[in-house]
């Protein structure tokens, strides 16, 4: 089986020019030499939640953890 060759294309991530995205792009380009791809975006925006969340809770109760959870919005690298 073949790659898909949209995989080999760069991806747009670096294209997005808010501040947040620059530091994601240096940050992920200085530990893994590369840019980012669409699943490292979603895992950073995903543990940006979750670090926020357990932040906000305090400790791990998992009903504190969901309610800290909504309503909460979070900087991200494509849209603040």
């Amino acid at each position: 089986m073949g790659k898909h060759p949209t995989l080999r294309q760069p991806t747009v991530i670096p294209l997005i020019t808010n501040l947040e995205n620059k530091k994601f792009v240096k940050e992920f380009q200085n530990a893994f030499g590369n840019y980012p791809k669409v699943g490292a975006l979603y895992g950073y925006i995903a543990a940006t939640f979750i670090a926020k969340a357990y932040e906000k809770a305090g400790k791990t109760d998992t009903e504190k953890f969901i309610d800290a959870l909504e309503g909460m919005s979070v900087d991200s690298p494509v849209a603040n």
